[in-house]
């Protein structure tokens, strides 16, 4: 999961990714934090179409391993890429 200026994003090289399917189907999920605290974070996925923020996103810093993998505008144009947001509610 890549933090983007304090919010989360999923993403990947081009191609068809099993867990976008199911994230698109089924939008709501749950992250399981491991490493510093065993936490469960109720989550909900939505797709990042918008150009320019897809381009914020993967222009970023903590996006570079993905650019090392593809060109920039093959990410931009085909990469698959979701907002992860948090649902403190539940």
């Amino acid at each position: 999961m890549l933090d983007v200026d304090g919010r989360f994003f999923i993403t990947g090289t081009p191609g068809r990714r099993d867990w976008l399917a199911n994230l698109l189907a089924h939008p709501s999920f749950v992250v399981h934090l491991k490493r510093h605290a065993h936490v469960e974070l109720p989550a909900r996925a939505t797709p990042l179409e918008d150009a320019a923020a897809r381009r914020t996103v993967l222009e970023h810093l903590n996006a570079s391993w993905y650019r090392d993998q593809e060109p920039l505008d093959v990410l931009l144009d085909s990469a698959p890429l979701v907002e992860v947001t948090f649902d403190h509610d539940r």
